[in-house]
């Protein structure tokens, strides 16, 4: 009896309230073949000022992770995609300058007591002993030609490219955004 008296509610509660709006007038479709063309113009380069982008991008901000045996870590967003399969062997070409612009040394390469770094698919981390400072925000630096010749070919300004039909067409992009960074 009482799940007979529930749905008579529901029933009730189904049937009142405001009646659904009507549009004024039948609605029409818009055939794209009858509309006038428009035509897009992009500019020449979509860096700040034109410049052409830098050899060395900033890297930061920077998390404390915890660390061990003596050591201390910190970590960043990756500024670039790498897309490689192997997370411990870096890049071709791909260095990290400390403050004073010296090269930090990849994990597998580097002695106990220096810095070094490693990455993962969208991080990249620094170990370096405990008695080191810590990493200030914006003042290391990741090179790597590869990521320039790709910023580079995303601008017609910049690719090489004589007609906007050769210049190339940018890459398709997945995973998750670039975090705001330096």
């Amino acid at each position: 009896m009482p799940s007979l008296f529930a749905a008579l509610l529901l029933l009730l509660a189904a049937c009142g309230g405001p009646r659904p709006a009507v549009p004024d007038a039948k609605g029409r479709s818009v055939s794209l073949l009858e509309q006038p063309f428009a035509e897009l113009s992009l500019p020449p380069n979509n860096r700040p000022d034109g410049r052409a982008p830098s050899e060395r991008i900033r890297l930061g901000p920077w998390l404390p992770l915890s660390g061990a045996r003596g050591q201390q870590r910190w970590q960043t967003v990756l500024p670039v995609r790498p897309r490689g399969s192997f997370l411990f062997v870096p890049p071709t070409g791909m260095q990290i300058l400390d403050a004073q612009g010296r090269p930090v040394h990849p994990e597998r390469g580097a002695s106990r007591g220096e810095p070094r770094w490693s990455r993962e698919e969208h991080a990249l981390d620094i170990e370096a002993p405990a008695a080191a400072p810590p990493v200030p925000d914006c003042t290391w630096y990741l090179t790597w030609p590869k990521a320039v010749a790709r910023e580079d070919a995303l601008n017609f300004g910049l690719s090489g490219a004589t007609t906007r039909q050769a210049s190339p067409a940018p890459p398709s992009r997945t995973g998750t955004p670039r975090a705001p960074g330096c």
